[in-house]
């Protein structure tokens, strides 16, 4: 792929002039890719590029999804030059297909494509606009039903320029990409028409909707680079650069330069909550966050989040300190219920997990109240006479289990993140602890495993993952919940 001219397109009076496009070659196999961490709204979505042909003939995708035939949503150029519009859903075909061709190499075409299918009126829940202009003439069309959800916007593969698995790539030019989620866009959103030539000409997006969990902007630009500084640690991973911010309290990420819609992507994660004391329920996972936050030259506020210190005796279990970056802040998670005191887990990022005293239950996830989530659940206790377990906190993947006669819960699997260039587990729960039986074993992702041991003291959340504190045993101290973390990533150079 290559930068394309900026020399394409009218300069315009309201001062909005697009410099760079993106050259897909199709000899190459060139194109983007993408996975969302999780699914963003099926049934309303809006699609914006402009669009330059190179070569003609074969199908070439604008956008797809999946390698899955039978399930798949997709914009695309086919043979016979019609622009096509479709998913696909367990092999069912919808779609709507235009009676105009577009062949015209040296034009460009603006092209909104919406899916909305809670729209009462089955024409309207797949539309498409080219140069501000509704398509209303097609060759072929099938609509799905209502609220039907496209494959787009899914947790699969999405690619623009070629359709995930089965090439089809695009020859030409894309630029001034808009994804919004959770919304119907007009094209009056993205452009307008020129008050002195006629011809379409491209506005910055700036409506109050935004873009949505998932949604995202492309601007292509060549200067698209950003310089950093602060952290504990700074590490260099080809054109990128990572910043590690691991130690708790404040701290700032200063950046000396970074050109307009510069975007870092960012992971937070709060502190994980402790465990209980005396057969305790587990300490909640922080919270946590990740995604893309656009930057300009100023410093910004960073605090990572302490553990919470775990329950003995009388001593009730802390909440774990929240993370902050910016405006993303992450909760720290709830902490375990103590045998003693308070049997209920806390709320936090994750819950904690509950025990024995009044039959405690697991804390509530999400504090933030974030889409998508920052976290689960805590699991319930088991009470039964001399055979007492406790509930796993919860973890940023999944709701920490409820104890049960054999077992204490285990803490909520973590989510994994390649911020750093490989798959890491971080913010797990820990495990539940208690009278007898097994201990519930630590969340993937940092969690502290949960102790049934007479004495036993629960395992504390592994520094920097957010994990949650183990439960413990009977007359013993709950483990400390891990530390938080915040990671930016940004590319600094090529």
């Amino acid at each position: 792929m290559a930068f394309g001219s900026p020399q394409w397109m009218y300069a315009t009076d309201t001062g909005y002039d697009i410099p760079n496009s993106l050259r897909f070659n199709d000899d190459d196999e060139a194109y983007l890719s993408w996975t969302p961490s999780s699914a963003g709204n099926r049934k309303t979505w809006t699609f914006s590029a402009w669009v330059k042909r190179g070569n003609l003939g074969g199908q070439q995708f604008v956008f797809g999804d999946s390698d899955n035939s039978a399930n798949l949503t997709y914009l695309r150029f086919e043979t016979d030059n019609t622009l096509k519009f479709s998913t696909l859903l367990s092999g069912t075909s919808y779609y709507i297909k235009t009676s105009a061709l577009y062949r015209d190499v040296s034009a460009w075409y603006y092209v909104v494509a919406v899916y909305n299918s809670t729209d009462s009126t089955s024409s309207d829940r797949f539309l498409l606009y080219v140069n501000g202009e509704q398509i209303t003439s097609f060759s072929s069309t099938s609509y799905p039903p209502q609220n039907t959800d496209s494959r787009w916007n899914s947790t699969v593969s999405h690619h623009i320029g070629q359709n995930a698995g089965d090439g089809a790539y695009l020859d030409g030019y894309l630029a001034e990409v808009n994804f919004i989620d959770g919304h119907a866009k007009l094209p009056s959103d993205f452009g307008e028409t020129d008050a002195t030539y006629g011809h379409w000409k491209a506005k910055k997006y700036t409506h109050s909707d935004g873009y949505g969990n998932n949604g995202f902007y492309l601007p292509f630009e060549e200067s698209s680079l950003v310089s950093a500084s602060g952290g504990d640690s700074t590490t260099t991973d080809g054109d990128y650069k990572y910043h590690i911010f691991s130690s708790t309290g404040n701290s700032t990420f200063t950046v000396s330069s970074a050109a307009d819609n510069n975007q870092v992507e960012y992971l937070v994660i709060a502190g994980g909550g402790g465990g209980g004391g005396d057969n305790g329920g587990a300490g909640g996972a922080g919270g946590y966050r990740t995604g893309f936050l656009t930057v300009s030259a100023q410093a910004y506020t960073i605090t990572v989040g302490t553990g919470g210190t775990g329950g003995s005796g009388s001593t009730i279990p802390l909440k774990g300190g929240n993370s902050i970056f910016s405006t993303i802040a992450a909760t720290g998670g709830g902490k375990g219920g103590n045998g003693q005191t308070n049997g209920n887990g806390g709320d936090g990022g994750s819950g904690g997990g509950g025990t024995i005293i009044n039959a405690g239950t697991g804390g509530s996830g999400n504090e933030g109240s974030y889409t998508p989530v920052e976290g689960h659940d805590g699991g319930d206790t088991y009470l039964a006479t001399a055979n007492y377990k406790g509930g796993g906190g919860g973890g940023a993947g999944a709701v920490g289990e409820d104890g049960n006669s054999t077992v204490c819960g285990a803490g909520g699997v973590g989510l994994a993140s390649s911020i750093t260039g490989s798959s890491v587990y971080r913010a797990g729960g820990g495990g539940g602890g208690g009278y007898a039986g097994s201990a519930g074993a630590g969340g993937n992702g940092g969690g502290g495993a949960g102790s049934v041991a007479n004495g036993g003291n629960g395992t504390s959340g592994s520094a920097n993952t957010g994990g949650g504190g183990g439960g413990s045993g009977n007359g013993a101290t709950g483990g400390t919940g891990g530390t938080g973390v915040v990671i930016i990533r940004y590319k600094f150079q090529g």
